[in-house]
C-alpha cells in the first residue's frame, strides 16, 4: 500500500516519484479509496501545527485520477491510479479522501481554504490526524470510572428481569451537560450532582476508559459527527428526538431517594458506554470548541440513556455491545470484537506476551508488558480462513469470515484454535521476516496466507523457511505459463488446486 518516493527507492530499487500520496487503501466495504500523506517530526514543539503546503502536494494526484490524465505518473503509482480511475467509473457510488497524517502537536486548522479544492474541485474530505486524535485512537484497559447523579422521580424508569431480582436497569432522559459531567475526566466533579456553575465543564474533556468496551473505534472525520455538532447549535431542544441516546453498563448501580423521594440518587461503578461512544465524543468535541457551549447550548439539550448493571463474567455485557449495534453502520467485524471466544483469544495471547487487538489502536491488557508481537483479530480472522483451505479468497471474504450464517463459527468455534493460536501468530510473523530479508516483498500478504495454508496442512515436517523457498519456485513456474500477472494468478482457485498437487508440500487437505 507504500508508494512513498523514498521508500520505493530504498525497498524495490524504484525512482518514481510520489506526488504527495504516501499510502493508499482502497476499502471494498465501505467504499472509500484513502490516500495517506505521512509526516514525522524528529522533534516536538509545542502548539507546532500541520504544514498546509504539504496538504497540496497531493493537489497532483487527485487532479490526476478525477481528470483520467495519467501520463506523467509512473510505476506503482500509476498502476494504482488506474484501479482508482476504474473504481471511480463504476456506476456505485465510491468517495476518496485525503488523510493527513503526522505526529505534531495539532492538526490543521479546519478553516484552511486549501481544504476547498479537495472540496468543490474533487468533492473530497481532508481528514487531519495529529497528536491529540493519534492519543484518541489509543485504547488502554481502563482504571473504573465512577460518577454520581441526581435524577427527577418522573423521568426515571426502571426494569428488573424477574421479581425476585435484586439488580435493576433504568431508562431516563439526562441534560447533556450533566452526561459530560459524567464521563469527563475530572474525577471529583463526576462526583459533585449539584454544580452551582455549569462554566466548570467547559474545561474538561471524555475519559476515554467508559469507551473502552465500545465496539467502534474513532471514527475521524465522520460525517454523522458533524450533523451531531450542527443540531447541538441550532435545535438543542430537539436533541432528545433525533439521537438514538447512549446504553451504558456498570458494575454496579446504587438507587437512593433523596428530598422526600422527589428525587433519585444513582452512584454507577465502573461505567462503560456500549452503544453511542460518537455521539459522546461528538458531544465533548463541541464542548470544547468554545466555553460558550456548555451554557448556551448543551445545557438545553437532553438525551436518552439505557443503563444496566453486569458481572464481570456475564456474557450480557457483549451480547448487548453486539446486538445494541447491529442496526448501525458499522461493520460485521467490529460487532464481533466483544464476542466471549474473542475476549478469550485476547487473554491468552497476552499470557505469551501477543497483543491480540480486537479493535483499532488496542495497546494490549498491560500498559506495562513488553510485548513480543501484535496481531488484529480481522488478520488473526484471514490466517484461519487460509488454513481452512480459502488462502485464494482472503482478501475478498473479510465480511464472510466474521459472519455467523457463513464461516464464523466455523474458524473460531473450533475447540483448538485458542491453544493454536500463539503457534498461528508466530508462523505468520516467521514467513513476513523471512520474505522481508531473503525476497521480493511484492504480494507478500497473499503469498503468507498461501504458506500459512501449506505449513497446517501438510503431513511432512518441513522448515518455514523451505516452504517459502519450494513455493516461490512454484510460483515463478506457474507465472510462466500463465498470462496473468502473479497477483491474479494468487487470486485463482485453479492456482490453489495445481498446488494441492505438488508432491513437495503433502497437502492432505482437499476442499469441497
Amino acid at each position: 500500500m507504500i508508494y512513498d518516493t523514498d521508500f520505493n527507492k530504498i525497498v524495490f530499487g524504484r525512482n518514481e516519484k510520489d506526488y504527495g500520496i504516501d499510502a493508499i487503501y482502497i476499502d471494498e466495504d465501505e467504499r472509500e479509496i484513502k490516500l495517506f500523506n505521512f509526516a514525522y517530526r524528529e522533534s516536538y514543539k509545542p502548539d507546532k501545527a500541520q504544514a498546509e503546503k504539504k496538504t497540496l502536494d497531493s493537489v497532483a494526484f487527485f487532479s490526476a485520477v478525477t481528470s483520467e490524465k495519467l501520463e506523467n505518473l509512473s510505476g506503482r503509482l500509476k498502476e494504482k491510479a488506474e484501479e482508482i480511475v476504474k473504481k471511480l467509473s463504476e456506476k456505485r457510488a465510491w468517495n476518496i479522501n485525503l488523510y493527513n497524517v503526522s505526529n505534531e502537536d495539532k492538526p490543521i486548522n479546519p478553516d484552511f481554504s486549501g481544504f476547498d479544492v479537495f472540496k468543490n474541485e474533487f468533492e473530497s474530505e481532508v481528514i487531519c490526524i495529529a497528536i491529540p486524535e493519534i492519543k484518541k485512537l489509543m485504547s488502554i484497559r481502563p482504571k473504573p470510572v465512577k460518577a454520581s447523579l441526581v435524577v427527577g422521580i418522573d423521568d426515571l424508569l426502571s426494569f428488573s428481569e424477574d421479581s425476585m431480582s435484586t439488580e435493576k436497569s433504568y431508562v431516563f432522559s439526562l441534560k447533556v451537560d450533566e452526561l459530560i459531567r459524567i464521563t469527563c475526566n475530572n474525577e471529583s466533579l463526576r462526583q459533585q450532582t449539584m454544580l452551582d456553575d455549569t462554566s466548570e465543564l467547559a474545561s474538561v474533556d471524555l475519559d476515554y476508559s467508559v469507551l473502552f468496551d465500545n465496539v467502534r473505534g474513532l471514527v475521524i472525520g465522520s460525517k454523522y459527527n458533524a450533523k451531531i455538532k450542527q443540531t447541538l447549535r441550532n435545535a438543542p431542544s430537539k436533541f432528545f428526538l433525533y439521537n438514538n441516546g447512549l446504553t451504558l453498563t456498570a458494575k454496579s448501580i446504587k438507587c437512593t431517594p433523596i428530598n422526600a423521594e422527589r428525587f433519585y440518587k444513582l452512584e454507577i461503578d465502573s461505567l462503560q458506554v456500549l452503544n453511542g461512544g460518537q455521539t459522546l465524543r461528538t458531544i465533548h468535541s463541541f464542548n470544547q470548541e468554545d466555553r460558550i457551549n456548555i451554557e448556551t447550548y448543551l445545557s438545553k439539550a437532553s438525551v436518552l440513556l439505557r443503563i444496566f448493571p453486569v458481572d464481570s463474567g456475564d456474557e450480557t455485557s457483549n451480547k448487548v455491545a453486539e446486538y445494541t449495534n447491529s442496526q448501525n453502520s458499522i461493520s460485521i467485524i467490529e460487532l464481533k470484537s466483544m464476542r466471549s471466544e474473542q475476549i478469550q483469544l485476547e487473554q491468552f495471547l497476552d499470557s505469551h506476551n501477543i497483543i491480540y487487538s480486537r479493535k483499532t489502536g488496542d495497546t494490549g491488557i498491560s500498559i506495562d508488558k513488553d510485548y513480543e508481537y501484535k496481531i488484529t483479530m480481522e488478520k488473526f480472522g484471514q490466517i484461519l480462513f487460509a488454513i481452512e483451505g480459502f488462502p485464494y479468497n482472503v482478501s475478498n471474504r473479510k465480511k464472510d469470515i466474521f459472519d455467523e450464517t457463513k464461516y464464523y463459527d466455523q474458524l473460531f468455534g473450533k475447540g483448538d484454535v485458542v491453544e493454536k493460536s500463539v503457534d498461528y501468530v508466530k508462523k505468520y510473523k516467521e514467513i513476513k521476516d523471512i520474505y522481508r530479508n531473503s525476497h521480493t516483498l511484492d504480494d507478500l500478504e497473499s503469498k503468507a496466507f498461501y504458506i500459512m495454508y501449506i505449513l497446517f496442512n501438510t503431513s511432512k515436517e518441513i522448515a518455514v523457511s523451505d516452504v517459502v523457498d519450494k513455493f516461490e519456485e512454484f510460483l515463478s513456474s506457474y507465472d510462466a505459463s500463465s498470462s496473468s500477472s502473479t497477483a491474479r494468478n494468487l487470486l485463482r482457485i485453479d492456482f490453489k488446486e495445481k498446488l494441492d498437487q505438488e508432491e513437495f508440500f503433502g497437502l492432505n487437505f482437499a476442499q469441497d
